[in-house]
């Protein structure tokens, strides 16, 4: 059974920055996901009926006639809309999927900013991994000597 959900992400990113996460969270999808600057993309469901919406990004499933179908996407394309104020919608039909990829996007695309930041500053990355369902991000930064006494 279907059942599409429209959701607004706690992201402000450039579409580029939202690719990148996508890959990170799922490789296999390199080379599959399709992007457009425009937003002129459509997304498809399981049988084929093309959903109304202009997206961003296009993650492609079984029944999108014009891309080729991204590992792990049994059934429906996901779809990535970004908003006039930077954010970003997705619109997903989670049946099929094995990882909840808003969260998991959400969580990649924090992480890149702490590192983006982290690096701007001058500090050191000294650790990024996963711990479970945790992102650790671990930065090493110099103090003045203010701070020392």
């Amino acid at each position: 059974m279907s059942y599409w959900v429209k959701a607004k992400l706690g992201l402000k990113c450039s579409i580029n920055v939202l690719m990148k996460a996508l890959i990170k969270v799922m490789p296999e999808w390199e080379g599959y996901i399709q992007t457009d600057k425009d937003g002129k993309l459509a997304i498809y469901t399981y049988n084929g009926v093309k959903r109304l919406g202009q997206f961003h990004i296009v993650v492609p499933g079984s029944e999108n006639r014009h891309f080729k179908q991204a590992p792990g996407i049994l059934y429906n394309d996901i779809g990535f809309r970004q908003e006039e104020d930077g954010s970003w919608t997705i619109e997903i039909d989670r049946e099929g999927l094995v990882k909840d990829i808003e969260g998991e996007v959400t969580k990649e695309v924090v992480a890149m900013k702490m590192i983006a930041i982290a690096l701007q500053r001058g500090d050191q990355v000294v650790a990024d991994k996963d711990e479970g369902e945790e992102r650790v991000v671990i930065t090493r930064t110099s103090v003045s000597n203010a701070y020392l006494n």
